[in-house]
């Protein structure tokens, strides 16, 4: 399917990391490049958390900026006792000197 634009021309979509960069030539001859962009989900600047969850468990793992250790945590199905793990994931990323 080919999206259209408010004139009912092809629109066409670009990777956020895409600049379209005018040339010297007619306004057709226009080159895309890459562009360098930082990555959002940086492990030097993001806790990651990934939780399997089960009935009977939930299986919680986290990349914790500043911290080498990728800590694994197995705990029951309960919300409080997951935030309170995320929490103490943060605070030990501020103690490493991330925030």
């Amino acid at each position: 399917m080919v999206e259209r634009d408010a004139m009912g021309q092809a629109a066409r979509r670009l990777h956020p990391s895409f600049a379209i960069v005018a040339n010297d030539g007619p306004p057709h001859a226009k080159t895309e490049r890459p562009e360098a962009i930082p990555h959002p989900l940086s492990p030097n600047g993001a806790l990651i958390a990934v939780i399997e969850m089960s009935q009977s468990s939930w299986l919680v793992a986290g990349i914790v900026p500043g911290v080498e250790r990728q800590p694994l945590k197995k705990l029951d199905p309960d919300k409080d006792a997951l935030l309170k793990l995320l929490h103490r994931w943060r605070h030990e990323a501020a103690k490493a000197g991330q925030h």
